[in-house]
């Protein structure tokens, strides 16, 4: 009887304990404590991906928009310093939206050239010497295309975001609306249903071969995701399929040149209801 009587405290002081650490984790970190977030809330991937790693420069403020560089070896994304989607609700933005850079091991992070004070600028991607990216600056709150500082797609009244240049076919691509569209021989073209089909398709990403097309979609579920879809002529385009998915959705997609890494950005929610944007990437398993 004594044995089972030393067996039950010992029990109920675990659990007594357990309880007082949770309260003190609680207390020192909150239910904001990201990387615990970002633990229990793991993206789920097509199979032949590793698991997703969690890039140094994240923060518990909003990186988004990231683009791996063809080598693999710089990260560009856009910066805002809190939950950008809550202050946009609350019309209560602190500071413009800017890119900045990381270079392997992506540990620390410095504001690109590129941005500029006042407005926001985000959707960047590098070719050879070449930023292409999106910016409001010629008419705060509605984006447009630039290269390299220069304007070089502006229809009025709406915004045109996420410019992927793809060099090997001289294609153009970017969104408007929630629509996919590219620019080849100075003709603007919706991508077909296969790509645009329904719901808010956005962020193109094509492989070097421009064969490949990786793209964010809401379909389906509302939440958005990474699809792919396969070119199989000059603008039919295969059914896609799931790349990557989570709770609260991913997004910006982006390879390196070799196809075997894959970077892009998670949504995460914490317990307060708080939104956190994080930047991961996979590798391909052999």
């Amino acid at each position: 009887m004594k044995k089972v009587l030393s067996i039950f405290s010992f029990k109920l002081f675990l659990i007594i304990a357990l309880f007082f650490f949770l309260v003190f984790i609680y207390a020192k970190l909150g239910f904001n404590h990201w990387p615990l977030v970002e633990a229990i809330d793991r993206p789920v991937l097509e199979s032949g991906w590793s698991q997703p790693v969690s890039v140094g420069i994240n923060t518990a403020s909003w990186e988004s928009g990231a683009y791996i560089s063809s080598d693999g070896n710089t990260i560009y994304y856009s910066f805002y310093p809190g939950n950008l989607v809550k202050d946009r609700a609350d019309g209560k933005i602190k500071t413009d939206l800017n890119i900045y850079y990381s270079e392997k091991p992506f540990n620390k992070s410095k504001v690109h050239t590129l941005s500029e004070a006042k407005w926001f600028e985000n959707g960047v991607m590098v070719v050879g010497s070449d930023f292409y990216y999106a910016s409001d600056r010629n008419h705060l709150g509605i984006n447009d295309i630039y290269k390299n500082g220069s304007l070089i797609i502006n229809t009025p009244n709406q915004s045109e975001k996420d410019p992927h240049y793809c060099a090997t076919r001289d294609e153009l691509y970017f969104d408007v609306g929630g629509v996919i569209y590219y620019l080849t021989d100075n003709q603007t073209v919706a991508l077909t249903a296969a790509v645009n089909n329904g719901g808010q398709n956005i962020q193109p990403f094509l492989t070097k071969d421009c064969e490949q097309l990786y793209f964010v979609s809401n379909r389906g579920d509302g939440i958005h995701k990474i699809l792919r879809s396969s070119r199989l002529s000059n603008n039919l385009w295969g059914e896609p399929e799931l790349v990557v998915s989570s709770k609260y959705g991913v997004e910006s997609p982006s390879l390196t040149d070799d196809n075997k890494t894959l970077f892009f950005v998670q949504i995460l929610k914490s317990a307060k209801d708080e939104l956190n944007a994080d930047i991961l990437y996979v590798i391909r398993e052999e």
